[in-house]
Order: structure tokens, then C-alpha cells, then sequence
């Protein structure tokens, strides 16, 4: 954790802004990147402290699973897919897509139980991995396969 205030990556929605003003945007550092190569968002991630998506209908997100594997606790819209990453990891929140307010207090929920939601994220950031999906994927061609 950052000494002075969690850093905050998004990608994405307006509604973070509104949200970043509810909570006082003097609280924490908004990072707000236009599009950036995976090797820049990677660092990115590792420079923060929390991942936000904001996503209003999406049927995944990516961008989480990234975040993720790079060990950060995340709040997600419940408009994205990777709400599901919220129950399966125990690493993150969802808010009500199109809420400031309810991302606000998701963001506060998450700052005032950052270690739990740090270790969780830590220790899921190898089930969102490549290399884990590409094996779970084998798995299935080749049950498919032997019929």
C-alpha cells in the first residue's frame, strides 16, 4: 500500500469521476490512461493499489483479469462479465453500473479492508494467469477429443 492514498487505475466511464468527487478526490490518485500497450498497462498496475472497470455492458473485460494477474484487488461494474471474478477470487467488488455513489462505497469498502482483498487478489493472480487457461482449455478440447 502507497504511503499517502491507494492509486486507482481506470479504464473507461465517466461515472469514476463522479465517484472520485464523492469520496473527495484529494483521497486518492485517479489515474486515467487513454489507450496504452500491454506492456505499458502492465506497469501501470504495479504502480497501484486498486483496479477499477466501469464498464456498462460488457461481457467480460480483459483488462480485469489483467489487473488481477498483476495481484491488484479490483472494483468492477456489475455490467461486466467479470463481475463473476467478484464471487470466484474473493479479490474485488461490484458496484450498480451508471452508480457513483454505490462505486464510491465500494471503493470505500474495499480501502478500509485492503489487506484481506490484497491477499485474496495476490493469491488468485495465478487462476486468471495464461498459462492456466491455456491448460484448463487443453483439458476440455482433449475430453472433447477422446469423445
Amino acid at each position: 500500500v502507497q504511503a499517502r492514498a491507494p492509486g486507482l487505475v481506470r479504464r473507461g466511464e465517466d461515472v469514476l469521476r463522479r465517484a472520485m468527487a464523492i469520496l473527495g478526490e484529494d483521497r486518492y490518485e485517479l489515474v486515467m490512461p487513454d489507450f496504452v500497450s500491454m506492456h505499458e498497462a502492465i506497469r501501470l498496475y504495479e504502480t497501484c493499489d486498486v483496479f477499477l472497470a466501469a464498464g456498462f455492458n460488457e461481457p467480460w473485460g480483459m483488462r480485469v483479469n489483467d489487473a488481477l494477474n498483476c495481484g491488484l484487488p479490483f472494483v468492477v461494474s456489475d455490467g461486466m462479465g467479470a463481475r463473476d471474478l467478484v464471487r470466484s477470487t474473493g479479490a474485488g467488488l461490484s458496484f450498480r453500473r451508471g452508480s457513483p455513489k454505490d462505486l464510491a462505497e465500494k471503493v470505500e469498502t474495499l480501502v478500509r479492508d485492503y489487506p484481506r482483498f490484497a491477499r485474496a487478489a495476490y493469491a488468485a493472480a495465478d487462476l486468471v494467469s495464461p498459462a492456466v487457461g491455456a491448460r484448463k482449455m487443453l483439458e476440455i478440447v482433449s475430453r472433447f477429443a477422446k469423445g
